[in-house]
């Protein structure tokens, strides 16, 4: 388990392996391709299943983007949301209900994080 004092960085081959793990086990993945703009909040179903979250800028300069991840205080331990940006965003800030460590991601162009859920109300991100 990874606690909220120690959350590594991961290369993106480990994050890609981590992927590639969730699918080969048979995890439910949900995969959301989402178009951004400056300012938008981004909602993420509350669930237990993997989640892969794709924002899409369209190759614009973003400086702010807002995301809520799943909300569910009953989450399944060991699920992963997966964020990857194909622009840059300066500031993306992610927020939920329940406790988030690690909030506050800057995005360049092809970068990705991973939040893993490490208790049933807490989401701790790994970045790559």
């Amino acid at each position: 388990m990874i606690s909220p004092a120690n959350t590594p960085d991961l290369s993106q081959a480990s994050v890609l392996q981590m992927i590639q793990d969730a699918m080969a086990s048979g995890a439910p993945m949900v995969t959301i391709n989402q178009a951004v703009t400056e300012g938008q909040v981004v909602t993420l179903p509350s669930t237990n299943n993997d989640i892969t979250l794709n924002l899409e800028t369209g190759g614009a300069q973003l400086n702010a983007v807002t995301v809520n991840l799943p909300a569910n205080s009953d989450g399944r331990v060991g699920q992963r949301v997966f964020v990857n940006s194909d622009g840059q965003i300066v500031l993306a800030h992610f927020q939920s209900s329940i406790a988030v460590n690690g909030g506050d991601y800057m995005f360049n162009p092809g970068d990705n994080c991973v939040f893993y859920r490490n208790k049933p109300a807490i989401l701790s991100r790994i970045t790559a």
